[in-house]
C-alpha cells in the first residue's frame, strides 16, 4: 500500500474529508492535517508543521488541494517545497481519484 500526504488550505476541510475517504477506499494509506484549527497559538503551529512535514518524509506520494481558484497558498507551496527536498512525487488529489457518483457537486465562487 503507497501512503500518501494530503497537502493544501485547511480552509478546503470539506475537500480534504473527502479525498482522505476516498483515497483509503482505494487502497491508500492517508496522512491529513493534524489540525483545522487557525486560532492556534504560533508555538502549536510550529508544531503542527514539524508533525507534518514529519508526514511528509514518511509518505511515498504528496497529494495536493487547490483552492477554488486553482491556486496554492504560501503554506502548501512550503510543504510542496519540502516534498520536493526529500525526492517525493507530487501530484494533484484528484489525480489518485476516478471520477465517481461520490463526489459531492463542484462548489461554485
Amino acid at each position: 500500500m503507497k501512503v500518501v500526504t494530503l497537502v493544501g488550505s485547511v480552509d478546503q476541510e470539506v475537500d480534504w474529508r473527502f479525498y482522505a475517504q476516498a483515497l483509503t477506499k482505494r487502497g491508500y494509506v492517508v496522512f491529513e492535517a493534524g489540525s483545522y484549527d487557525k486560532t492556534a497559538t504560533p508555538e502549536t503551529w510550529n508544531m503542527v508543521t514539524k508533525v507534518h512535514q514529519r508526514k511528509i518524509e514518511l509518505c511515498d506520494i504528496v497529494a495536493f488541494i487547490s483552492k477554488l481558484d486553482g491556486s496554492l497558498g504560501d503554506h502548501s507551496l512550503e510543504d510542496l517545497e519540502y516534498a520536493r527536498k526529500h525526492k517525493k512525487e507530487i501530484v494533484p488529489a484528484a489525480s489518485l481519484v476516478t471520477v465517481s457518483t461520490d463526489r459531492p457537486e463542484e462548489k461554485k465562487p
